[in-house]
């Protein structure tokens, strides 16, 4: 199954530490879309630990973004 960059999710929601239940025991309801899904993170976590450039099979590209921080002046 390949991943889209949206992701839609009504019976899992999607709340702050919604991620950890790829990582440490997926819930019993998740579905098909979700066992997907929560592979595509650990792979992409681990691959950028081992690698320092995030990739999975059958996933969407990781595009790199340079940030530019800007500041306020000092007063």
């Amino acid at each position: 199954m390949t991943l889209s960059s949206s992701y839609d999710n009504p019976h899992l929601g999607s709340f702050h530490s919604a991620e950890l239940q790829a990582f440490f025991g997926e819930p019993s309801n998740a579905d098909a879309k979700d066992l997907a899904l929560f592979e595509a993170m650990r792979e992409y976590w681990t691959s950028f630990i081992t690698t320092g450039q995030p990739s999975a099979k059958n996933g969407i590209e990781w595009k790199v973004h340079t940030l530019i921080f800007l500041l306020p002046p000092k007063y």
